[in-house]
């Protein structure tokens, strides 16, 4: 059988690859057993450590310091409080049972008109705790309306929530507490 001279080239071309192929091996084992020796020998050095009847108790006063980081949460913007919306918030709330939460909420003319144990008692019978999820937001007068997803027994329709700012909170208002609506 005779083999042609490309044949041999190839043949040729191939052993050489293979050779310098080993040739990284090797010299990438040489770098890491380097690297490796080195780590190891730099952690062998006795360290002295102070044994338990070395240490004695000292007195230290800790002051604080008047630049310290405070952090304020704004409340006034209905779409991102507390990383939600108010209407998340409000769902987060009554699933938890916190419903002075709740009242802390909801604006202040609806409060004066139920009392704040009248309010809890009302949102403890609140038909709410579905999922929800906020699609936009729009105006009318001085409330913000903000329009949800919501999924109630495999039913997925929007509804409005309206909401005012006061004291710098975003508060909600509700439709109609005592048949159990707060969206419209």
């Amino acid at each position: 059988m005779h083999t042609s001279s490309i044949e041999v080239r190839a043949k040729k071309r191939k052993m050489k690859l293979n050779t310098s192929s080993h040739f990284y091996v090797l010299v990438f084992m040489a770098v890491l057993q380097l690297l490796l020796t080195q780590c190891t020998t730099s952690h062998d050095k006795q360290v002295d450590e102070p044994s338990v009847q070395d240490i004695k108790p000292t007195e230290q006063k800790t002051t604080l310091q008047q630049d310290t980081i405070s952090t304020t949460t704004r409340m006034d913007n209905p779409i991102f409080m507390h990383g939600a919306s108010i209407g998340n918030l409000f769902n987060a709330y009554y699933k938890i049972g916190a419903y002075e939460e709740l009242v802390s909420l909801t604006d202040s003319s609806t409060v004066n008109r139920y009392g704040r144990t009248k309010l809890q008692r009302l949102y403890n019978k609140l038909n709410y705790g579905y999922p929800m999820k906020l699609l936009n937001r729009s105006m009318e007068g001085n409330k913000q309306v903000l329009h949800y997803e919501v999924s109630i027994q495999a039913t997925t329709i929007i509804k409005r929530l309206h909401v005012v700012i006061e004291q710098d909170t975003a508060r909600i208002v509700p439709s109609n507490l005592e048949r159990g609506e707060l969206f419209q």
